[in-house]
């Protein structure tokens, strides 16, 4: 008699090998104008424009023919943290920071987000078709110096677990403040409701 096959569980790689970078991109304004969440805007429009200028990268950030057509579902190696700014206009001149944060990067990565970010700015992003140059982008050290790489390089994940453990002793709540919308994908497709803990972790 054969003995039930149990499959092996998937061995994960050391969290040591999971590298997150920072990158500050710094635009300033033409006459920019949000004609919708700015977050949306950006992503949508890096993505466009990644597609014409880095192929290659396009298809680790947002995927190939399945990502159109809504089919993938892995995890993107890259996250947008949009300016943060209450303005929906900006004059000519005015200066706002986006940053991305990319997982076990290549070094490619930040300049080819740059020169896509370069022909957003100017094509014009959203309705109005506001325009932007980059001015400069540039490494973020991590703000916990623990955590930080030699020259403000990729951090690795564990060392910046183990800083925020022992920031967090004595703390028994935390909360979530959304400053930008949400979406959440969970089993069953988007998530209509109120996420667990579990999920939103």
């Amino acid at each position: 008699m054969f003995e039930p096959y149990t499959p092996a569980p998937p061995t994960a790689p050391p969290q040591s090998i999971l590298l997150l970078h920072r990158e500050r991109y710094t635009l300033r304004s033409h006459g920019l104008h949000w004609s919708g969440y700015p977050g949306a805007l950006l992503h949508s429009g890096l993505g466009m424009m990644l597609a014409r200028v880095s192929p290659a990268l396009f298809a680790v950030f947002i995927g190939g023919e399945d990502a159109r057509a809504g089919e993938s579902s892995r995890p993107r190696p890259w996250w947008m943290l949009p300016p943060l700014d209450a303005r929906l206009a900006f004059a000519p001149g005015d200066d706002l920071q986006l940053d991305l944060l990319f997982a076990n990067p290549q070094p490619h990565w930040p300049q080819d987000c740059a020169q896509a970010l370069h022909a957003l700015g100017a094509a014009g992003i959203g309705k109005a078709r506001g325009r932007f140059s980059l001015v400069r982008h540039e490494s973020v050290p991590w703000d916990v110096a623990a955590t930080t790489a030699p020259g403000g390089g990729p951090a690795p994940l564990t060392d910046m677990l183990e800083s925020a453990r022992h920031g967090a002793e004595g703390i028994r709540h935390l909360g979530v403040q959304l400053l930008t919308p949400l979406r959440m994908k969970g089993e069953h497709g988007l998530v209509q409701q109120a996420p667990s803990a579990l999920l939103l972790v």
